[in-house]
């Protein structure tokens, strides 16, 4: 291992070692009520405070949050031994400037400690804007988008497709990549349907992707009808994510996604895409 790589990997070291930190912080902030006011009033924890703060730009506004989480900073840093401390200084852009006599000296402990609290801001904005996004956290490493959108294609591919529907599912490829950054302005609607009937039987399988601004539902349901019972619906897979994050999820949605991806280019299923106003 040549000089710059052993240097590349230290910083890769050191950074590992400031987000381990800075994620001991958010637990601890998680677990501190901030106040505010003339009267003290309890209003959230303040690592939420911190993130509603950086997510609006405000936080300059608030000396007691800096403060706080600054001293929590420099609180942490005390308790590590001072070896540790030396290696983390000296993977900051402050050690990177420093002359040759910094490294004669202790550690800095203003710019140790401030290096520290960039980085819980960091870690904060990132969980913030995770939070914001449409469904919360909960498309993070999920790959579900990644599968709607091989259906999606799939279906664009099939040569049956009128102008009306082809351009509504333009629409609705366009919002789901925009998932989840970009939220839905719109209720849009696709649905494979494969309905057969016979004389004394019959039944369909239909796949359904929704999205609006509200939400977003994946689902497989069908029904079934025979002359001497008459007909029943049944309900397969089933996923539901809230704007806001909260979901509903039943069955294996991996699994209903590929097969849907296997039908969407039957001409046996039939395909609509829907808008409501």
């Amino acid at each position: 291992m040549n000089e710059s790589n052993k240097a590349f990997e230290y910083r890769r070291v050191v950074d590992c070692k400031f987000e381990r930190y800075a994620k001991i912080l958010s637990e601890q902030l998680s677990q501190e009520a901030f106040t505010e006011g003339v009267q003290g009033q309890c209003v959230e924890s303040y690592w939420t405070e911190l993130k509603t703060r950086l997510q609006g730009k405000t936080l300059d506004c608030c000396r007691s949050l800096e403060e706080f989480i600054q001293c929590s900073c420099s609180k942490l840093l005390q308790e590590l031994p001072a070896d540790e401390c030396r290696l983390l200084w000296l993977g900051t852009e402050a050690a990177d400037k420093a002359g040759p006599s910094a490294f004669l000296r202790s550690t800095h402990w203003s710019e140790l400690t401030g290096e520290l609290y960039e980085r819980v801001k960091d870690l904060a904005l990132e969980e913030a804007e995770r939070e914001a996004s449409f469904g919360g956290e909960f498309f993070e490493d999920r790959g579900i988008l990644p599968l709607v959108k091989d259906v999606l294609i799939a279906v664009e591919r099939r040569e049956d497709l009128n102008p009306e529907t082809a351009a509504s599912l333009r629409k609705l490829m366009t919002v789901i990549d925009g998932l989840p950054e970009q939220e839905p302005t719109e209720f849009l609607e696709l649905s494979l349907d494969y309905t057969v009937r016979f004389e004394d039987s019959g039944g369909s399988r239909f796949y359904t992707i929704i999205v609006s601004p509200e939400f977003l539902e994946l689902s497989l349901g069908g029904s079934e009808w025979r002359q001497e019972v008459g007909s029943d619906a049944w309900s397969g897979p089933r996923l539901v994510v809230e704007s806001g994050g909260h979901f509903e999820e039943d069955g294996d949605i991996e699994d209903m996604l590929l097969e849907m991806q296997d039908v969407a280019g039957n001409p046996e299923y039939e395909v609509s895409v829907t808008k409501e106003d």
